[in-house]
């Protein structure tokens, strides 16, 4: 696994300046950010999860990385960082993983059991963008230094896992709010 982890970083470093698939500073702590997703996905067991706003791969790769039985979808708008994560998928090998070149609120799609999120952007969309994504029933996991602004009404937090090797950074988990009848709430204002 650390030999494809490596190969992954080196794609990323070869193409992020011309796709911008992270930050400079985060390129340049690239080992330490995988250190921190590892720490944070140890212990996810989904059979199948989506990763919203999949871009370089952090979160998305490494899950399928660290449980190949899981079937990965990377869910990226940018056209080019969708053609990038297919890229990487092909040269690593990677079977569990499906690249949905997607706008996050456009169009009809299917729902997840399970999502996963670390830089979802905008921010302002992200909720809209779980809701339309995540099965009632399902648990939407965000990797941040803060707990995202959602709101409780619909989504409701149930833990955070902190990183072992950075206690900045914190995997949130939620559930949907179900009244009896088993369908999500929505807030009146939506």
């Amino acid at each position: 696994m650390e030999d494809r982890i490596e190969e992954w970083i080196s794609e990323v470093k070869a193409f992020n300046k011309s796709l911008g698939l992270l930050s400079r500073r985060a390129e340049d702590d690239i080992e330490e950010l995988v250190r921190e997703t590892i720490s944070l996905l140890k212990g996810i067991q989904e059979s199948e999860i989506a990763d919203l706003g999949a871009g370089s791969g952090l979160m998305g790769i490494i899950f399928s990385l660290l449980y190949p039985a899981s079937r990965v979808y990377l869910i990226e708008r940018a056209y080019k960082k969708a053609m990038f994560l297919e890229h990487v998928a092909d040269k690593l090998s990677l079977h569990n993983v499906i690249v949905v070149g997607d706008e996050p609120l456009k169009g009809r799609t299917r729902r997840f059991d399970a999502l996963m999120s670390r830089a979802f952007s905008p921010k302002a969309e992200l909720e809209q963008a779980v809701l339309k994504y995540l099965d009632h029933k399902g648990r939407f996991y965000y990797a941040s230094t803060a707990r995202p602004q959602l709101d409780n009404t619909i989504l409701r937090p149930t833990g955070s896992k902190q990183a072992d090797c950075n206690p900045r950074i914190h995997l949130y988990t939620y559930v949907m709010n179900s009244p009896k009848g088993g369908q999500p709430q929505t807030s009146p204002s939506k």
